[in-house]
């Protein structure tokens, strides 16, 4: 058997400790690999329910200006009775028609 120098008992200890890191290194690597296509996914699916959603939101906001345009004294009756029914629902809270931190003007 051949006995070793200790130059090449380092120099085997130091390819050993390079093997074992370059493993470590690739399995991190590929650890890291699979969180970012996992990562990747998750991204797409919210990006595709976005794009969905706002697509919805658009198709409605259309058919509310069409209505608007179509019929704009039927909707502008319809936003002064709800405006109606929400001053029903508040009208106690207030003194009067003024809010009450608004100065009440006084009455002769």
């Amino acid at each position: 058997m051949e006995e070793k120098t200790p130059n090449q008992s380092w120099s085997d200890k130091a390819s050993e400790l390079k093997d074992a890191a370059a493993e470590k290194i690739k399995a991190a690597t590929n650890a890291a690999g699979d969180e970012a296509k996992v990562l990747a996914d998750k991204a797409g699916e919210t990006w595709d329910k976005v794009a969905d959603k706002s697509e919805q939101v658009w198709e409605g906001v259309k058919e509310e200006a069409k209505e608007w345009t179509d019929h704009p004294g039927e909707k502008l009756d319809e936003l002064k009775e709800k405006a109606k029914d929400l001053w029903e629902k508040v009208k106690d809270e207030f003194k009067g028609d003024a809010p009450p931190e608004a100065p009440q003007e006084p009455k002769p």
